[in-house]
């Protein structure tokens, strides 16, 4: 788990698998649908770091946070993340990284504390 500072969010960002070369038809689908508007997930996403490691990522406003509820993201992330590695693990390798790199897009210059 990575945790990323950036203003008044925290990018919190949860490694799931690395990506396979060929990807089963029935899991991509599975995984794109936790994308779907309605998705259990929201705020966070299934998406691929530069390194092509599935993550689950979202930004959650750090002035709702207190330690407590902090806590409790990480710990339903981070379940969530090794449910989606269960279900997915006869096809999707497990993590070959532990998020080297953050995912594309806006910068992240802040300092990065591991989970």
């Amino acid at each position: 788990m990575a945790l990323f500072p950036q203003g008044p969010d925290l990018v919190v960002v949860a490694p799931v698998a690395a990506l396979p070369p060929r990807v089963d038809h029935g899991i991509a689908l599975w995984l794109l649908r936790r994308n779907h508007y309605d998705s259990d997930l929201a705020p966070f996403i299934v998406s691929c770091d530069p390194d092509a490691t599935v993550v689950l990522w979202g930004r959650v406003p750090i002035a709702q946070l207190d330690g407590k509820r902090l806590a409790g993201l990480v710990d339903a992330l981070g379940a969530t993340a090794a449910e989606m590695r269960l279900i997915s693990s006869t096809v999707l390798p497990m993590p070959r990284i532990a998020l080297a790199s953050p995912l594309p897009g806006p910068s992240f210059s802040a300092t990065c504390a591991v989970v």
